[in-house]
């Protein structure tokens, strides 16, 4: 099971993303203003989460600093309607 921070940053980097390959800083980027935005974890644990969704099979590491973003099957997340 994924969790639901995580499906939503995914949600997030695919939403915004001109293509199927992004970069580190990209990933970090948005990792950093959904968590700090929500006041979830700590600034030092950003790598660990992006770790964490490769772990996940959200992103794959395709390079030292380019990832893959993965299709999402186990959770799907909407939009909210307000």
């Amino acid at each position: 099971m994924i969790p639901i921070i995580h499906a939503r940053i995914h949600q997030k980097i695919k939403e915004h993303a001109l293509g199927n390959i992004v970069e580190y800083k990209y990933v970090k980027e948005w990792v950093a203003r959904m968590i700090i935005k929500k006041g979830g974890i700590p600034r030092e644990d950003i790598l660990t989460t992006i770790n964490d969704m490769v772990k996940l099979g959200l992103l794959k590491k395709v390079c030292r600093l380019k990832y893959q973003i993965m299709p999402n099957e186990t959770r799907k997340v909407r939009d909210p309607i307000i």
